[in-house]
């Protein structure tokens, strides 16, 4: 796949000056570029697959549907729903306080969120990467796998939070500066 990326980018390099400058096509050019490049893609990455990894083409068996999971998919996915319903809810009505108290207001809040945002990215990839493992280590029955892996998860994002902290700590005005100009 990263190899058909990496051809696909050149491909759609080689397809903007085509469309753009050769065919006069302006930003439309551009964007048939994209897509063009973007579907030969899909298509070496269908074909490598169905050629050499076989084991990723799903059989029939993979939807037979099964209602224990189903059941706890649900339950998981209404809860963090409601959750990011109720973050989204109350961050519109912190935006609409904090709109009436001025351009100033706005724009250090507008930074410190942009801050916050960066600083939580390694958490953030830590979830993504722990969520994965334990399915897969779960789905395989390695229980023990997942307790060592949590235990590092755990380690990481105390190391992490020190490390940010010290950071914010020492250089946060600076930050703000760079994100607020």
């Amino acid at each position: 796949p990263l190899m058909f990326l990496i051809f696909s980018s050149l491909l759609n390099i080689g397809l903007d000056f085509l469309f753009i400058a050769g065919f006069s096509m302006g930003i439309r050019g551009a964007a048939v570029a994209t897509v063009i490049s973007q579907a030969v893609s899909v298509v070496l990455c269908i074909v490598y697959i169905l050629k050499r990894a076989s084991i990723l083409v799903p059989g029939k068996e993979h939807f037979k549907a099964d209602k224990d999971l189903y059941k706890e998919m649900a339950a998981q996915g209404l809860s963090m729903g409601f959750m990011h319903s109720l973050v989204s809810a109350g961050s519109a009505i912190l935006q609409v306080g904090i709109n009436g108290l001025g351009y100033l207001t706005i724009a250090g809040h507008t930074a410190a969120r942009k801050l916050c945002q960066f600083c939580l990215m390694p958490f953030s990839a830590m979830i993504s990467a722990v969520n994965t493992f334990v399915s897969q280590n779960y789905g395989a029955g390695q229980v023990g796998r997942i307790r060592k892996a949590m235990k590092c998860a755990y380690l990481y994002n105390a190391y992490m939070t020190a490390g940010v902290t010290v950071l914010l700590f020492i250089f946060a005005p600076d930050m703000v500066r760079l994100i607020s100009g």
